[in-house]
């Protein structure tokens, strides 16, 4: 990899780390490296996880699951068509979820009689924000997170919302040898590319 201090105009930017290099060296026309190739492809993927509501981000299990009727039967219960357009369906839970009570934040001075709670979904790994990774709880979970990840991948790659099939063995070989989740999760969709 050759890193310039500025970008000139035989040198490009790298599309994950910023490096500069000149363009016959680049990886799929905008990294420098397969890392950082891969690098970008995991945290695209990761992204995917953490906007799904279905999946926990710190340990990868599905908390929810989702069922939707289809259009006749919502019809036929008087659901008018702008909702049937975006109804995406109930959630039920699953044998990883765990339910927490949390007092909203501007009512946490109130009388106890006073307060209201709200209900939220949570992980039976400690999570309880699905969206945010907890890197200690991360690491406590081990192998079993890349299971999980593999799984969470896997039921992505089935419902089309990522374009690439997970691979068991580059996974578990990404993260022996680059210590990386998000490399090794872009190494395990998108191969030694």
């Amino acid at each position: 990899m050759t890193t310039a201090t500025s970008p000139t105009p035989e040198n490009v930017e790298c599309g994950q780390c910023d490096d500069h290099f000149q363009p016959h060296a680049s990886v799929k026309g905008s990294y420098c490296s397969r890392a950082c190739y891969h690098k970008d492809k995991g945290n695209n993927a990761l992204a995917q996880i953490q906007n799904d509501h279905r999946f926990c981000s710190t340990c990868f299990r599905q908390v929810k699951t989702v069922a939707r009727p289809d259009d006749d039967q919502l019809r036929d219960i008087g659901v008018p068509k702008t909702i049937r357009e975006t109804f995406a369906g109930y959630q039920y839970s699953t044998d990883a979820t765990v339910f927490g009570e949390d007092i909203r934040p501007s009512e946490r001075h109130e009388s106890p009689a006073r307060q209201k709670t709200r209900r939220s979904w949570g992980c039976q790994c400690g999570a309880i924000d699905l969206r945010g990774r907890d890197r200690t709880l991360e690491s406590v979970e081990g192998g079993a997170v890349l299971l999980n990840l593999l799984r969470c991948l896997a039921t992505l790659y089935q419902d089309e919302a990522i374009a690439h099939a997970p691979s068991l063995e580059a996974l578990f070989d990404g993260v022996r040898e680059s210590g990386d989740l998000e490399q090794a999760i872009g190494r395990s969709l998108y191969g030694s590319a």
